[in-house]
């Protein structure tokens, strides 16, 4: 069941970065060459851009992680 917030959580409070901890952990990717980094209230997705070959970045970032924030009702800028 999901709720819609009215307000955020305040800056600087320990709620802010529980609350993403909490929203994102069940989306993970890790591979040799491009993963998931999580920070305290952000997340980088890394990758290893070889000859030019950017597919599998281009994939985790557009088709996995945007629409999973879309499906969570989660604001990205990507």
């Amino acid at each position: 069941m999901w709720w819609s917030a009215a307000q955020a959580a305040p800056q600087g409070t320990v709620l802010s970065p529980f609350l993403f901890t909490l929203y994102t952990s069940d989306f993970t990717y890790s591979t040799d060459s491009c993963h998931l980094q999580k920070f305290s209230d952000d997340t980088a997705i890394v990758g290893c851009v070889s000859e030019g070959n950017d597919c599998e970045y281009r994939k985790v970032i557009i088709m996995d992680f945007v629409d999973w924030c879309e499906l969570n009702h989660l604001q990205v800028n990507a």
